[in-house]
This record gives structure tokens, C-alpha cells and sequence, in this order.
């Protein structure tokens, strides 16, 4: 079975967790690939159909998510493929962009961390829905909580160390640690129900 097939049989939730799995479990190759479909599959996805949902078959980098599935996505699986000993294949619209030849691993991680925060994936995923836009997953994947692309950035960049003079900037990690806060905070809430 090609893996389109095997992709249309799973329901979005199904593919989130196998997305999370891969970011977490997988190997740095399997990671690259994972995010670069992410990438390609958005591409297809949002094609400026209806307001709110951005025109993303081509390169815009005026946008967040534009920056994002053009520019510093692929070069996170360039680097992924790269420490596993492969390299990767380029598309035309992958190519590599002039400005992040300079970006080491920690301008790369503050890149793809504010681009995350600024991102609208949330938004578009739900008007995707409202569009009954069937294959609408890839967008799905990146509006998530477990986001394969904060665990495959930490996997690969680790977070910055709270002397390092871009600390305040590491946006994956302050989320990351909201979203720990958000999630106690919510079992504390849920606790005293559970009493008896």
C-alpha cells in the first residue's frame, strides 16, 4: 500500500500521534521526512480558497507560516538528513535562501520558535474545516499541542540555557514550559472533583 493510501485510511487524530511518535521516537532521517511532508502537504492544502486561509502553493515570505514550510522548515531537514549522513533533495521552492546561510543551530531554533508563535495554523485549520476540506491534516498537525516540529527542533537544537544572552527569545521553550503550567494547572482544577 503507498503511503497516500495508507494516509487517507487514518483519521486526523490517528495521524497526529503517529506525527508525534516520529518526532520523538524516530530516527533524525524519519524526522526530516516527516517535517518536509508536513511542509509539501500545507502547500497543497492552502491555496487562498476561501478568507483566512493563505495562498501557500507559493513562496511568500511575508508570512509566518510562508517563512516557516519555505524556508526554515526544509533547513531543519537539511540539518535533520545531514546528522544522519543523507542529504537532502531540494525542490525549486525549497531551495536554500541566501540569509539562513549564516543561521547556526541556535539562530535557526529563535527563527522557527517565532515563527511558531506567530503562526496562524490554528485559524486556518478551522477554516480548512468549515471549507470541508477533506485532506486537510498537515495543518492540523501544526495547530496541535505535542507539535512534531517544537520536538524535532528540541531534538535536533536543544533549548537555550537560561545564561545564554537569547534566552528571553527561545520561544519553543517558553511555550513549551506555558503549555506544562496550562496542563498542571488544569489537573489541579480537575483533582478536587475527583475526590471523594
Amino acid at each position: 500500500m503507498r503511503e497516500r493510501e495508507y494516509c487517507s485510511l487514518m483519521t486526523i487524530p490517528e495521524l497526529k500521534r503517529q506525527a508525534v511518535e516520529i518526532a520523538r521516537l524516530g530516527t533524525f532521517a524519519e524526522a526530516a521526512s516527516l517535517i518536509l511532508g508536513l511542509c509539501r502537504q500545507i502547500r497543497k492544502e492552502c491555496l487562498g480558497q476561501a478568507p483566512g486561509i493563505p495562498d501557500l502553493s507559493k513562496h511568500n515570505g511575508q508570512t509566518a507560516e510562508g517563512a516557516l514550510i519555505y524556508e526554515y522548515l526544509p533547513e531543519l531537514s537539511a540539518r535533520l538528513l545531514k546528522n544522519s549522513g543523507a542529504e537532502m533533495l531540494r525542490s525549486s521552492e525549497e531551495r536554500v535562501i541566501p540569509s539562513i546561510d549564516h543561521f547556526d543551530d541556535t539562530d535557526l531554533r529563535l527563527a522557527i520558535g517565532d515563527c511558531m508563535r506567530s503562526s496562524r495554523f490554528a485559524a486556518i485549520s478551522a477554516r480548512l474545516r468549515l471549507q470541508l476540506s477533506p485532506r486537510s491534516f498537515a495543518t492540523e498537525v501544526l495547530a496541535c499541542e505535542d507539535n512534531p516540529v517544537e520536538i524535532v527542533t528540541s531534538r535536533l537544537i536543544p533549548a537555550l540555557e537560561a545564561a545564554h544572552p537569547a534566552y528571553s527569545r527561545d520561544f519553543l521553550e517558553i511555550d513549551r514550559h506555558r503549555s506544562v503550567r496550562r496542563q498542571t494547572n488544569e489537573c489541579e482544577e480537575i483533582a478536587p472533583c475527583l475526590e471523594i
